[in-house]
């Protein structure tokens, strides 16, 4: 407590005027503080949520599809009774396009929440009024047991096939159309189950380099690599640890990433970037002469 209370009373030094700043309220930005005051305050919301969780979930498994075994039923008459009738293609790609079992099951819920410093997400299966109850549930804790708001234009109700974003991941639950099909141990049609995949947010990723003036879009909106001047004045050991830097950065963090593979383009990126940046430090015309005189 008295290490907190030092902290909360230093305050910063702004790095333009040098003046103290001592706020009222609230911490600055970046303060290795806020991570852990953020895990204090927020367990309450923690405890609370595993409440709401052991109301809310039921049921062991949800309800079969009674379209889905009706065609089942009708396959599997059909091999026994007429075996080799076109009819059972016919039938077993129809059923292919239906799910095995109610994914709407009102008597089928299940939660769960994950949570990390002051950014979480819930996870649910159940309606969109199941959705906006919880969410109006976690701003009354928040408010009444944490003495804090939600943020409303933040907070995104959506299914998980639409994806979302979550700590610099997209998160997203692919269509079984997109699944791809395999063939059973007994011959059979079969799909594969789709899970929640975590992939590199490409589009974001290209928007920051351009933030960051490592790359420029032309006419058609089609991004290029670019040199940071800015760096000109820098050793060419600095600017190869610039680079390295955050090349290492990025391969580390999406290391979990589905679409991991993808990153190869954002490290081309950096790359050209980094031989264009050498290119004008040295006056050599273009990045095929750097790489010509130091190797690829």
């Amino acid at each position: 407590m008295q290490l907190i209370r030092k902290s909360l009373n230093a305050g910063h030094i702004e790095p333009e005027t040098g003046k103290h700043i001592k706020p009222e309220m609230g911490r600055p930005q970046g303060s290795v503080l806020s991570p852990l005051l953020a895990k204090i305050v927020l367990n309450e919301l923690d405890q609370y949520l595993d409440s709401v969780k052991a109301g809310f979930e039921t049921g062991k498994k949800r309800a079969r599809n009674k379209k889905y075994d009706a065609l089942q039923s009708k396959i599997q008459n059909l091999q026994k009774y007429n075996p080799g009738s076109p009819l059972i293609k016919q039938l077993a790609r129809l059923k292919m396009t239906i799910p095995s079992v109610l994914h709407n099951d009102p008597n089928f819920k299940r939660m769960m929440f994950l949570r990390y410093a002051d950014d979480f997400v819930i996870l649910i299966a159940g309606s969109s009024d199941d959705a906006h109850r919880i969410r109006n549930l976690v701003g009354d804790c928040l408010d009444k047991k944490c003495g804090l708001e939600l943020n409303q234009e933040k907070t995104l109700i959506t299914n998980t096939r639409d994806g979302f974003t979550f700590l610099g991941a997209y998160c997203v639950k692919p269509r079984a159309i997109l699944a791809g099909l395999f063939r059973t141990s007994a011959g059979n049609p079969g799909k594969y189950r789709m899970r929640m995949r975590i992939m590199i947010p490409m589009k974001s990723l290209i928007q920051k380099l351009a933030t960051n003036k490592f790359l420029k879009f032309d006419s058609k909106e089609l991004p290029y690599p670019t040199a940071r001047k800015d760096l000109v004045n820098f050793s060419h050991y600095e600017i190869l640890t610039f680079y390295n830097h955050r090349i290492q950065g990025l391969v580390s963090f999406y290391s979990f990433a589905h679409n991991y593979n993808s990153l190869r383009s954002i490290i081309m990126f950096l790359q050209f970037s980094c031989a264009l940046t050498l290119a004008l430090k040295l006056k050599l015309r273009t990045k095929r002469q750097v790489f010509k005189k130091f190797g690829y």
